[in-house]
């Protein structure tokens, strides 16, 4: 093969895999692209952002404002779906609650989110109802058990059980009977 025709190949495989980083590099919300997405005026800190990718079409991003809340953002490709506040920080240090949690849709585009922090530490896995147990994933951010699962849509109410890693159930979020029947 002559110089030419090596160069020529080199420069087009140069081309592809520089096309290929720019592509994954524009696919991927940026920062300013939560920031523009935002009601409150709080500021964002960009080096806390964690991104998850839910599946090929949907990406969750945690991210932590100047006021220690941690905030999650649901992208449809480069499209915000919907952002929501799951808890702040400052309220787990002298917090009871076993977990913390936001349920969100966006009818427009068919989905619902539910996203939450585990704050006991003893409860190691969780159950929804109207959800499978594989359908809740679990990722840590800043030291804290996240959980989140997507659906087209949620049912009401949303009722939670926490189990321990023997599969012992020692939390629900509700008390009365009238509820077990969801289950």
């Amino acid at each position: 093969m002559g110089n030419k025709k090596k160069v020529f190949l080199l420069t087009i495989i140069f081309i592809f895999i520089i096309s290929v980083i720019i592509y994954k590099i524009n696919k991927e919300p940026n920062y300013f692209k939560l920031m523009q997405n935002r009601s409150d005026i709080s500021y964002l800190i960009e080096d806390t952002m964690k991104s998850v990718e839910v599946n090929e079409i949907y990406q969750l991003f945690f991210i932590m404002d100047e006021k220690e809340n941690i905030q999650l953002f649901l992208f449809k490709d480069e499209t915000p779906v919907d952002s929501n506040l799951i808890i702040s920080l400052n309220s787990l240090k002298d917090n009871e609650d076993e977990m913390a949690w936001t349920a969100f849709g966006a009818p427009s585009f068919s989905i619902a989110l539910l996203a939450g922090v585990i704050i006991d530490d003893n409860i190691k896995w969780i159950q929804v109802n109207g959800f499978k147990k594989d359908d809740i994933k679990y990722v840590e951010y800043n030291g804290n058990r996240m959980f989140y699962a997507i659906k087209n849509k949620i049912d009401t109410p949303i009722l939670f059980k926490g189990y321990t890693s023997e599969d012992e159930e020692i939390y629900k979020n509700w008390s009365s009977d009238f509820f077990d029947d969801f289950w």
